[in-house]
């Protein structure tokens, strides 16, 4: 009788592979559930994350709007426009408008003098300069102007 060599370890071992391979699969559903398990209790803490967030955001804005709420009854802003706020009557209130666009009409023609006053000044010296650079230039300003 010829005898076949087979290794018994070989036959063990691959019964071995086979039992890993099917823990392996068992446990990979095991863990997928796992996972999915943690997954899930991750994704609900990050949405009450967000949520305590948006609460403390609207919370903010709330305080925020309250305080503005507050500066508007202390200061009426439809008021202001007919100067009750001021307690002016009507004719107080035009009186005070007639004055403030005097005031600002002036304003408007000192800057507008101003203006004009630099920019003479600014000539005045580039004039100067250029005469200063240039002898011929000099000698005619000083003929016909007196500079």
């Amino acid at each position: 009788m010829a005898t076949v060599g087979v290794d018994i370890g070989q036959i063990f071992q691959a019964g071995a592979d086979t039992f890993n391979t099917a823990v392996n699969w068992l446990m990979y559903g095991q863990e997928k559930q796992i996972l999915d398990t943690y997954r899930q209790e991750d994704l609900a803490l990050a949405e009450t994350l967000r949520q305590d967030q948006l609460a403390r955001e609207r919370l903010a804005a709330e305080f925020k709007e309250r305080e503005f709420g507050m500066a508007e009854e202390a200061f009426d802003f439809g008021k202001y426009k007919w100067g009750q706020e001021f307690g002016f009557t009507k004719k107080q209130y035009r009186d005070q408008m007639k004055r403030q666009k005097e005031i600002d009409k002036q304003n408007k023609e000192l800057l507008a003098y101003n203006m004009k006053e630099h920019g003479l000044d600014k000539m005045h010296n580039e004039i100067l300069e250029a005469a200063n650079k240039d002898a011929a230039l000099k000698d005619t300003l000083l003929t016909r102007y007196g500079v």
